[in-house]
């Protein structure tokens, strides 16, 4: 699996990362607003966006590009962004990818 268990490592370290700054966000999402529920889809979408950027951050410092491993080729650009996208969806994604390669190479 050549080094590929890091994005696993990185998906967790970033939603350790989100669940401490979650009540941080908490306390300053606290706008006052009618719908309730508008209010969590909003500060759902927030995090999912700070998650991103901590993935694209993590992928672009450590050079990371999961497309490239796949033996995929993409543009570098774009290969961040959907590791990004993908280290920010959390780690059963990418547990699930880290399974599915590990079948195919059986």
């Amino acid at each position: 699996m050549d080094n590929i268990l890091i994005f696993y490592f990185l998906a967790q370290a970033i939603e350790r990362i989100l669940e401490l700054l979650d009540s941080v966000v908490s306390i300053l999402w606290n706008i006052p607003e009618r719908d309730e529920d508008n209010k969590k889809k909003k500060k759902m979408v927030f995090m999912w966006l700070l998650a991103t950027l901590f993935g694209f951050v993590f992928c672009y410092t450590l050079k990371l590009q999961l497309m490239q491993r796949l033996n995929m080729e993409v543009h570098i650009w774009v290969d961040y962004f959907f590791t990004s996208l993908i280290l920010g969806s959390g780690t059963k994604p990418v547990h699930d990818i880290i399974s599915l390669m590990g079948r195919a190479k059986k």
